[in-house]
């Protein structure tokens, strides 16, 4: 009830009728196996976040929730987990190390290149982070690009797991998002993006330089949904 609430209210910016089935969840989730560090875009209800956590307890794990009320509500179910209520290109463009710094590590390229997008209704905190994920000081000095693993035995590799519905956002929010997206697995060797879809093409047309591939249907879903995977062109 709560996600088709949000549906009436924001229908470009939810895209979903229904949760996320536990089947696509646990599919997205298996897509993301190999991450150290997981950011997922567009948590919702947190249908997802739950197969991540159960399936990659050892991995960070980011949430991205623009909805004041969905954020809350994943700050307070998953404790271990950072969750900000910002736009996902604030976030990704602002994404440094393990931790994302709420579009603050590059200010003056966030700025710059969300400008055109609406400022969100923040969460109790100004900065719009509403949880952190333990031994989080927020400020890890590091903007490692590389895939090494970490001194302390976690994957450096990152995973964007992404359930916003492209299909429906606004076209300066589509922009904006997937030109984020695109620059986020450039600048992050090894990383990769995980997206579900309803219709059976590419979520986005990535362009050239990025490679789809498409991965299970999942047919329990209602309606039957599709995992892909984008990384960069080999």
């Amino acid at each position: 009830m709560q996600l088709l609430s949000h549906l009436i209210r924001a229908p470009a910016l939810t895209g979903a009728v229904a949760p996320s089935s536990q089947f696509l969840a646990r599919a997205m989730a298996d897509a993301a196996r190999g991450a150290g560090h997981i950011v997922e875009l567009g948590a919702g209800t947190g249908a997802v976040t739950r197969a991540l956590a159960r399936q990659h307890p050892d991995a960070t794990l980011t949430l991205v929730e623009l909805q004041p009320a969905l954020a809350r509500r994943l700050a307070r179910s998953f404790p271990q987990a950072r969750v900000v209520g910002q736009p996902a290109a604030w976030v990704l463009d602002g994404y440094e190390g393990d931790v994302a710094q709420a579009g603050t590590a590059r200010p003056a390229l966030a700025a710059q290149r969300a400008a055109s997008l609406p400022r969100p209704a923040l969460g109790p905190r100004a900065d719009g982070v509403l949880g952190r994920g333990d031994g989080d000081d927020g400020d890890d000095g590091d903007d490692s690009d590389d895939s090494d693993d970490g001194a302390d035995g976690r994957s450096g590799r990152i995973a964007l797991v992404s359930s916003l519905p492209f299909r429906s956002l606004p076209p300066a929010v589509h922009a904006q998002t997937r030109r984020a997206i695109l620059d986020f697995l450039t600048r992050h060797t090894g990383s990769w993006l995980v997206q579900f879809t309803y219709a059976p093409r590419a979520p986005f047309d990535a362009g050239p330089g990025f490679r789809w591939m498409r991965g299970r249907t999942i047919v329990a879903n209602i309606p039957p949904a599709t995992v892909w995977t984008l990384t960069p062109a080999p």
